[in-house]
């Protein structure tokens, strides 16, 4: 699998992803009768079937966080260019400005986000825009 990012931009897209917690993050919405795999599934299908962020930045750093786990699943990123690929961008730019929300902090990947090379976020973000325009 080629997803024709750097490096240094696939670092910084796994450790936006991977500082949020999801798991956190559904203990403070859960219902009763609602398991946390079908809820983030369901946030995750309605994201990819509309495109459309949550009004929520905390719900969008979910269905991030949601996505990288099944990455890391695969073992691999998305091909460029697929649907994940898509969503895996869009998110990151979406999210990676946001501040870690302090009850949905995983401390050791929020650390390492926190503490990346100063610009590297917005260079990975500036790999990304560029992949797009040349993609048109």
């Amino acid at each position: 699998m080629d997803s024709k990012l750097t490096h240094d931009t696939t670092k910084a897209i796994m450790n936006c992803a991977t500082r949020f917690d999801g798991y956190a993050y559904f203990e403070t919405v859960k219902k009763p009768g609602i398991e946390a795999p079908a809820y983030l599934i369901e946030a995750q299908r309605y994201f990819n079937s509309t495109s459309e962020l949550f009004g929520s930045s905390s719900k969008n750093m979910l269905v991030n966080f949601f996505l990288h786990r099944q990455f890391h699943h695969w073992g691999w990123l998305p091909d460029a260019y697929s649907d994940e690929w898509y969503y895996m961008v869009y998110l990151y730019l979406h999210t990676y400005r946001l501040p870690t929300p302090e009850k949905y902090r995983i401390n050791s990947m929020a650390k390492e986000w926190e503490h990346c090379p100063q610009g590297s976020a917005e260079a990975a973000a500036a790999d990304i825009r560029k992949m797009l325009m040349q993609r048109r």
